[in-house]
């Protein structure tokens, strides 16, 4: 439902069904923004945070980071790694898009860094 919604908002929105898919997608073309779920199938959101993190590139996309797990548990088996947008699953569409998602894309778009929650 989230990728529809932003892709009506003007966004262009790319879903993938693996990390593997992913990664080789990341490898092709740059992305501004990935929304990823920290439970993700086969090799888990949590190895995928650390190979977009560590790309040698360091075209680093931002990130969010959506879990059903409590944040504070998922911010602590991230570490090292700081993800600085996360999402506590369910969230409302509204506190995805219009308070995140939007304001994120805009920044980028503006070249300016995001202000301060």
């Amino acid at each position: 439902m989230l990728p529809r919604y932003l892709s009506r908002m003007g966004h262009y929105v790319e879903g993938f069904d693996s990390v593997e898919s992913a990664k080789i997608a990341c490898q092709r073309r740059r992305f501004d923004l990935f929304l990823v779920d920290y439970v993700m199938p086969e090799e888990g959101g949590q190895r995928f945070i650390d190979w977009i993190v560590n790309r040698p590139d360091k075209q680093r996309p931002e990130l969010v980071v959506m879990s059903g797990m409590d944040l504070a548990a998922v911010r602590e088996e991230l570490h090292p790694i700081t993800v600085e947008h996360m999402l506590q699953k369910p969230f409302a569409r509204l506190q995805v898009v219009d308070n995140l998602v939007q304001r994120i894309l805009r920044e980028q778009k503006s070249g300016g860094a995001l202000p301060a929650e």
